[in-house]
C-alpha cells in the first residue's frame, strides 16, 4: 500500500524533541524514536535498518544544505500538539521522512505496522 494513501492517526504537529533510543546487547537490540510535541509523546519502535535509513537520509540532506540554510530558523507549517496529554506507542511499518525547503524543516510520517505485515515478518501464519 502506498504511504500517501494511509490516513495519519495521530497528527502530532511540530516535534519539540526527537531522540533515538536503543536497548539490549549487540545482536539482540531493540530500536525506537521518542518524539515529544506539546503534551504528546510518541514512541515509534522500528527495525535497525529503518533507523539506519532515517539517519542516512538526515545526514545526506543536512550535508546538502548551505551554511546559511543550516543557520536559518524553521518556519513550521504546523504548531506543536495542542490537545491534552497523549501517549502513543506503536511499531512502525512504513515511514516517510522529507525535507521542505520553504519551511526549512524535516517532516516525519510513521505508519503503524499492519497485523498481516507483522505476522509475515515474524513468521507467524494462521
Amino acid at each position: 500500500m502506498n504511504v500517501e494513501e494511509k490516513k495519519v492517526k495521530y497528527p502530532l504537529g511540530a516535534a519539540t524533541s526527537i531522540e533515538a533510543v536503543t536497548f539490549g546487547e549487540p545482536g539482540n537490540r531493540t530500536f525506537k524514536l521518542d518524539a515529544n510535541s506539546g503534551a504528546a509523546s510518541c514512541s515509534i519502535w522500528m527495525e535497525k535498518e529503518q533507523l539506519l535509513q532515517l539517519g542516512v537520509y538526515l545526514r545526506d540532506m543536512v550535508g546538502r544544505l548551505s551554511q546559511e540554510e543550516r543557520d536559518k530558523g524553521s518556519d513550521l507549517r504546523e504548531e506543536a500538539w495542542s490537545g491534552g496529554d497523549l501517549a502513543v506507542d506503536f511499531k512502525a511499518g512504513q515511514m516517510l521522512l522529507s525535507y521542505d525547503q520553504d519551511s526549512n524543516a524535516f517532516y516525519l510520517q510513521a505508519y503503524e505496522r499492519e497485523v498481516e505485515e507483522q505476522e509475515t515478518q515474524s513468521g507467524d501464519y494462521d
